[in-house]
């Protein structure tokens, strides 16, 4: 006798928000073994870090000068790995942990947990270096 298998609902996985993207799931030992949901930067949320970029520089984001205008900005300021990590970290319920309000209070207390969270993002969207000009290329 043939195994049946368990029916898809195509209909809600193509409709969830994830569906577009490559994401995973994580367990966040740190915070008390938490599961949450990291998927790949989209084009908004490089629009969004170019914007941000650009309003902390006061310079036009282009691809010859993104390396140089990031470069700049202060180190110790997380303004711009928040902006991206707001928008690629998910809950299991597969909605926004934060809003886009919320970059000012994430980069306050940014830490090594969050910079692991946001580096396996743009791992999965298969951006290491230059973030903004591999960006373009996906």
């Amino acid at each position: 006798m043939a195994k049946q298998q368990a029916k898809i609902d195509i209909r809600g996985l193509a409709l969830s928000p994830l569906a577009g993207y490559r994401h995973e799931s994580v367990e966040v030992a740190e915070w008390d073994g938490a599961i949450v949901v990291l998927r790949e930067p989209s084009a908004g949320d490089w629009t969004a870090w170019q914007a941000k970029l650009a309003a902390m520089t006061g310079e036009e984001v282009t691809p010859d000068n993104v390396k140089t205008l990031s470069d700049g900005v202060d180190g110790t300021d997380r303004v711009l790995d928040a902006t991206l990590l707001v928008r690629v970290l998910y809950g299991e319920d597969n909605a926004r942990v934060f809003s886009d309000e919320d970059v000012d209070a994430v980069a306050k207390i940014y830490g090594p947990v969050h910079d692991r969270l946001l580096r396996r993002a743009l791992e999965l969207g298969g951006l290491t270096d230059a973030p903004l000009e591999q960006a373009e290329k996906n």
